[in-house]
């Protein structure tokens, strides 16, 4: 028992299940069921249309570009660069050298490698964030366009009866 509390732990009913967001399963062509050709067209030109849908699936993008760039700091970065190089010396310079002739040349390679030992966690946590963000971002998708095809649906069966009523 808590002493903050008059309830204890123990009475209560331990029975109830926690809810879980459902933002990630596909909604799937729900308006099929009205078996209308006329909302079927409008329907299936709606994705390529919502300009709100296609700023939705661009922040989609980038949230997934940051669980990449967040996951890519787990590992150890490897670099490596090579560069090569001609010169000529003119026969008047004060360094020519008759011996080595008029053009020299200079070849360089580099490597090297770097790892963040993530002690405290702030790397994994970043990536753990990020995640998180991608998926909460990947249900508002979800969401938006499940409410802007049905906003399209009752407009259409709206504008429809419409008509009907003035035929």
């Amino acid at each position: 028992c808590d002493w903050s509390s008059d309830v204890c732990s123990s009475d209560l009913d331990h029975s109830w299940i926690s809810a879980s967001p459902s933002d990630q399963e596909q909604r799937g062509e729900w308006w099929l069921e009205f078996k209308d050709e006329g909302l079927n067209r409008v329907e299936a030109r709606f994705k390529s249309d919502s300009q709100s849908l296609k700023a939705a699936l661009a922040n989609l993008e980038s949230a997934r570009q940051q669980v990449r760039a967040a996951r890519s700091l787990l590992l150890p970065s490897i670099n490596a660069n090579a560069g090569a190089s001609r010169t000529r010396t003119s026969v008047n310079a004060p360094s020519y050298s008759s011996s080595r002739g008029p053009f020299s040349e200079d070849l360089t390679a580099n490597a090297s490698t770097s790892y963040e030992f993530d002690l405290f966690g702030r790397v994994r946590n970043a990536f753990q964030s990020a995640k998180a963000q991608a998926a909460a971002t990947e249900g508002d998708v979800r969401s938006l366009e499940l409410s802007l095809r049905v906003q399209v649906a009752i407009t259409y069966r709206s504008e429809e009866h419409t008509s009907e009523l003035q035929s």
